[in-house]
């Protein structure tokens, strides 16, 4: 269908989502900005705030069921997305979700006392874990080749005026499943990896830590940015799922000798809260499951 090579072609073009949700940087870093993008067959919903936001969208059908959900925690430096979704049986059945978080902030390094104030290096890190899934195996009755995609996608970047050598990393995983008559065609996974990340990657699941790197100025400040999207398409018949609600996680390596310091002052100072956020991915994949064994075709 028209529907499913749309939707792959979407997800080809896999941060330009996220580019789009991210605040640029610029020259004169701003100060925290936390943001959150949420879409779901259309309806849509979008947040930003200094320190903690959610945006949140439910699908009720008749198209689909599901829900787009993602959250960016700037004292915490968590961030969470994730999209699931069941489309329906029939003509004009799809699911078009995503959902993004994003934090942006300026940092600066302060020397202690004896340190020099020379160029310095400087690293953030994020820590990715995932699951993608789809089940169904499209519409029985079409002999059309039909498509779903489950994605996830990360990226993670330093930039201003005081900074050199500059090394951002990213990270995409899609995926795709197609199927003609209730008949699987293909299923596989797509790995897309930019410098500095590392981790491995499962049909199912993915494991991975983004590393950016650069040279900074103490005393001078610099922009850190940290963005990750889940995305699900699906024709008839499917039900994607692409799940990072346990992570996005911030980390920093400072240098001997400096302190790190945020123009908001709300940067990582506040420990990561209990994991509510397992319970909610067990949720989605026990959903997951059961949608698989009600939308399950006749095998080949």
């Amino acid at each position: 269908m028209a529907t499913g090579r749309l939707a792959i072609a979407r997800f080809v073009l896999s941060l330009a989502s996220a580019a789009a949700l991210a605040l640029l940087l610029d020259a004169s870093p701003a100060a925290a900005v936390a943001t959150a993008s949420a879409s779901f067959n259309g309806a849509s919903d979008v947040d930003a705030a200094d320190a903690t936001t959610q945006a949140t969208v439910l699908g009720a059908g008749p198209a689909a069921t599901g829900d787009a959900v993602a959250s960016a925690d700037v004292t915490t430096g968590v961030l969470r997305a994730r999209t699931i979704g069941a489309s329906a049986d029939g003509p004009g059945g799809f699911v078009d979700a995503d959902a993004s978080a994003g934090i942006e902030e300026a940092l600066f390094l302060t020397p202690v006392d004896g340190a020099p104030s020379t160029p310095v290096p400087f690293a953030v890190f994020m820590d990715l874990d995932g699951v993608l899934e789809v089940g169904g195996v499209g519409l029985e009755t079409s002999l059309n080749l039909q498509s779903a995609s489950a994605r996830a996608a990360a990226q993670l970047s330093i930039g201003g005026f005081a900074v050199t050598n500059t090394s951002p990393a990213s990270f995409a995983v899609t995926r795709l499943v197609q199927a003609s008559a209730g008949v699987v065609q293909s299923d596989f996974t797509e790995v897309q990896h930019q410098q500095n990340t590392a981790g491995p990657v499962f049909d199912d699941t993915f494991d991975q830590r983004l590393t950016a790197s650069a040279m900074v100025t103490p005393g001078s400040a610099f922009s850190v940015l940290a963005v990750v999207t889940a995305e699900a398409s699906a024709d008839p018949g499917f039900s994607p799922l692409s799940d990072m609600m346990q992570t996005g996680r911030l980390g920093v390596v400072v240098p001997d000798g400096y302190v790190l310091g945020s123009t908001s002052g709300l940067f990582l100072t506040a420990p990561e809260p209990g994991s509510v956020s397992g319970a909610s991915a067990l949720a989605a994949l026990a959903r997951l499951a059961r949608l698989r064994a009600t939308r399950r075709g006749p095998k080949a």
